[in-house]
């Protein structure tokens, strides 16, 4: 494509028609002192259309050569006849061969192209010649990510949701996939455990017969989501405990039976009982810890005492 160099005075450009736009960054102000050290090296890509200035390539210099209160930019300006697939080509290769393009940036990037190839296989061809290859099924999983709203961009460009969390998310209804979202935006929790309580809020939905957005505003959930006084680790931590004693309500009262047996056998120090986890094993845990020979004789007593115990034959019964 060629172009031509030409200054264009800022007032004209159109800084309204973001179509071509693929950076993520708003920060201009490195640039800026770049740009106001050694001047505007690598001049943008405007076009000319209707009277107008739309840019092609180089929003940040133009937002930066605007901080730096500039009026007139020297732009490379392709001729009106230009083709749109030429004009996208060139905004896509300009920022893909400079620099790793995250996501969001590859989204908007593929999308631009997108609308020129027919199908996702001739995209996926054509994707090395424009700095972004990337085969079909990944194209397909990437295209939708700049349409998500904008809470859920940020959210993937901060590792909040996983470009694996959002194809989740995507599968289910949109009200139930706005609604996950925000709970995870709110709560940073890792992938493993993103899924873990995807999984439980879905088992007590289809349980109960309730959809997402009402178990979650129920005020035992609702109330701890949004109290800003409890940190986003321990309001996670009890999101989910309160979620497993919510789908295995069975499970949790055997639980709370089991503690209050365990709490009256008084084993406390150096003697601990555990009971199996969740109740599904059948081994139980003793553990004693000791230092001497009178200490494991003392033990020895104490478990001879706790054989006759009946809140221990209950456990072991597991009668709960």
């Amino acid at each position: 494509m060629n172009y031509s160099l030409a200054p264009v005075p800022l007032a004209e450009i159109d800084l309204q028609d973001t179509a071509f736009q693929i950076s993520t960054d708003p920060d201009v102000s490195g640039l800026a002192a770049s740009i106001d050290a050694l001047g505007l090296l690598v001049p943008p890509i405007l076009h000319r259309v209707d009277g107008r200035c739309v840019i092609i390539s180089g929003f940040r210099r133009i937002a930066a050569c605007h901080a730096l209160g500039w009026t007139t930019v020297t732009a490379r300006c392709p001729s009106a006849s230009t083709s749109a697939s030429a004009l996208a080509g060139a905004a896509v290769a300009e920022n893909a061969l400079q620099r790793p393009l995250n996501l969001i940036e590859t989204s908007r990037a593929l999308a631009l192209l997108a609308p020129h190839f027919n199908s996702h296989a001739e995209l996926s061809a054509a994707s090395e010649v424009f700095g972004i290859p990337e085969n079909p099924a990944m194209i397909q999983k990437l295209l939708p990510l700049c349409r998500l709203p904008q809470e859920m961009q940020a959210a993937i460009l901060d590792g909040t949701l996983s470009l694996a969390m959002v194809q989740e998310l995507g599968r289910r209804p949109l009200p139930a996939g706005k609604v996950l979202s925000a709970l995870f935006m709110a709560l940073k929790m890792s992938l493993s455990k993103q899924r873990e309580v995807l999984t439980l809020i879905e088992e007590v939905c289809h349980r109960e017969a309730t959809t997402v957005a009402d178990l979650l505003m129920e005020p035992v959930f609702a109330d701890l989501i949004k109290d800003p006084s409890i940190d986003g680790n321990v309001k996670a931590a009890r999101l989910r405990s309160l979620l497993k004693q919510r789908r295995y309500p069975a499970v949790h009262a055997a639980k709370e039976k089991a503690d209050a047996l365990i709490r009256a056998l008084k084993l406390t120090g150096p003697m601990t009982l555990t009971p199996p986890k969740d109740f599904e094993g059948m081994n139980f845990t003793l553990t004693m810890r000791f230092q001497s020979l009178d200490e494991l004789k003392h033990l020895h007593q104490r478990l001879h005492h706790l054989l006759d115990r009946p809140e221990l034959a209950q456990l072991l019964s597991k009668d709960l």
